[in-house]
């Protein structure tokens, strides 16, 4: 089923609409991220600053109960009263402690405060405590025995024996009494009593209403242990949560959360950032729709130009008008070079193609030119055998194993075809140095390293021996060096020498394999190998020479 195609005009439209889009909804999720980042940011601000002004308003509460407890622990008539419990009957028990408060007019009500004997018992109260209780059965007993002096903060909990606050939960004070020298008003280490003021919870959440904190959100009151003295709103863990310590008591925290819900809705911050993008979509729109338009009708006048040339013929020399858009007036000129260089192109592929065809018929026919040349060997073997027996019936050793090496040597070179083994090879160049060595005696070290994976590699045979015959003959070299090593898959042979090194004008002739030797090394490696193998050749004239040949291990 052939899909449907659309115009140009008609493409820039749908790509214009889906920008437009995209854009917008992109933008609009930038903004409700921004927005809601500098929401998250002055919300934590605002609820941190609230929550230190409750921290210095709750340090301020706790502190007022403090300094009535230690001012009734060094009161000489309380004094008095843990020292004489005879006292109390001589008046009435909240007469004696509200006598005392009168001295803190400007403190508030603090909340009931109990007076207990050294044994636990109850002394008095100012607002009524049962007289059968004891501070020795208090679960928070050990907490204020095992403190030095300091008040000791009891957890939020149920105090059934206070009068006044029945079944609401109080957090209660306790402050040990020490006996006092009246005279020098210093402590003398004995203990007379304790002295409890229960603080209904209702007092710190009073305070916490009067905070105003955000809607939704909640705030506590924590001890340490995290034990809630007061809370106000439904805990959360989402959104926002913040603490402020207070000074003193120790450990004493405040608590608060804002919920999410709070932080992301918050139109008033949006609103303004989605009008205006509003009115640059708009703008937007407007501008794209023209440059569209500008875009899309020279583009229709090149395909209507495309369709009704004939490739097949000359370009016509009309003049094409200037779209004025620099991009599509280069398309309409590219086009019109395009058809002009199509004839040129096609006849000059035509032309490599005839001359690589020429190429391989001057291959082949130099291949069998060199095979009309050789001689008939057989001829030259038996002659090489009749010196071999006679040297042999005349007991010249060295003769018949020379001539041995040269029939070896020339029936290698003959009958060797496709594709031998590098070890068949490096036995040949020994054969070839064996006979040079009788020649030339001692003129010449030569030397081969090979590893041993590489000997029954397949090789072209005659593609080592002529470039030692280089190195000897051409080069008069001292030290002749053959070195073949496999290296990731390819066969590497390196011939090094210390001879008179070649003229740039032998290397020209080798680079474009002129001639006999070596660019007949290169050539054959071209023709066996193609791509994949190489031939290079590096000389210093009176220095060294090195030619070296690539190939895959396998042909």
């Amino acid at each position: 089923m052939k899909g449907s195609t659309r115009t140009l005009r008609q493409a820039l439209s749908r790509f214009l609409v889906v920008s437009l889009l995209v854009t917008f909804l992109f933008t609009t999720i930038v903004l409700y991220v921004m927005a809601v980042s500098q929401s998250w940011r002055s919300t934590r601000e605002y609820a941190q600053n609230q929550l230190d002004l409750l921290a210095l308003n709750g340090e301020q509460e706790v502190e007022r109960v403090e300094q009535v407890s230690l001012g009734l622990a060094y009161n000489s008539t309380i004094q008095k009263v843990f020292l004489s419990p005879s006292v109390l009957r001589e008046t009435n028990d909240r007469n004696v402690i509200a006598w005392v408060l009168s001295d803190y007019r400007n403190i508030s009500d603090p909340g009931n405060i109990i007076l207990f004997d050294a044994n636990g018992r109850v002394l008095t109260s100012s607002e009524g405590y049962r007289e059968e209780a004891n501070l020795f059965d208090r679960g928070y007993f050990k907490d204020i025995t095992s403190s030095f002096g300091e008040p000791v903060w009891i957890p939020a909990h149920e105090d059934a024996d206070d009068y006044r606050a029945g079944n609401r939960k109080v957090i209660s004070l306790a402050q040990k009494v020490r006996r006092l020298d009246l005279e020098r008003n210093t402590e003398t280490g004995v203990l007379l009593g304790y002295i409890l003021i229960n603080v209904e919870t209702g007092v710190f959440r009073d305070m916490l209403k009067k905070a105003n904190w955000t809607k939704n959100g909640s705030v506590s009151i924590l001890m340490p242990g995290n034990a809630v003295i007061s809370s106000l709103g439904e805990e959360t863990m989402k959104g926002i949560v913040v603490y402020s310590d207070f000074d003193r008591p120790e450990g004493w925290r405040l608590e608060g959360s804002v919920p999410v819900s709070q932080i992301l809705f918050q139109p008033h911050l949006i609103l303004p950032g989605l009008l205006v993008e509003v009115l640059l979509v708009i703008l937007f729109a407007i501008l794209s729709g023209k440059t569209g338009m500008k875009l899309a009708q020279p583009l229709q006048d090149l395909d209507h130009r495309m369709v009704l040339q004939d490739l097949s013929r000359q370009r016509s020399g009309t003049e094409v008008k200037k779209s004025g858009v620099a991009e599509i007036d280069s398309i309409q000129e590219n086009y019109d070079r395009m058809i002009d260089r199509l004839l040129a192109l096609t006849e000059q592929v035509t032309e490599n193609q005839l001359r690589e065809k020429e190429m391989q018929v001057a291959t082949v026919q130099a291949e069998l030119k060199s095979l009309q040349h050789q001689i008939n060997p057989h001829f030259l073997y038996n002659t090489l055998d009749s010196i071999n027996w006679m040297a042999d019936a005349h007991g010249d050793e060295d003769i018949v194993e020379m001539v041995e090496k040269l029939a070896d040597f020339l029936r290698f070179g003959v009958h060797a075809k496709g594709f031998v083994t590098l070890r068949q090879e490096l036995k040949n160049v020994d054969n070839y140095i064996y006979i040079q060595n009788i020649r030339l005696g001692d003129r010449f070290r030569y030397t081969c390293k090979v590893v041993a994976e590489a000997l029954d590699c397949q090789v072209l045979p005659l593609l080592i021996q002529p470039l030692v015959e280089n190195s000897l003959v051409h080069g008069e070299a001292a030290h002749i060096d053959v070195i073949i090593s496999i290296d990731d898959g390819r066969v590497r042979i390196a011939v090094r020498d210390d001879g008179s090194g070649i003229s740039p004008e032998r290397m020209n002739e080798v680079e474009k394999q002129e001639g006999v030797g070596l660019s007949n090394v290169a050539k054959r490696v071209r023709l066996a190998y193609g791509e994949r193998g190489s031939f290079s050749l590096v000389s210093e004239p009176g220095v060294r020479t090195e030619a070296i040949i690539t190939f895959p291990v396998q042909p």
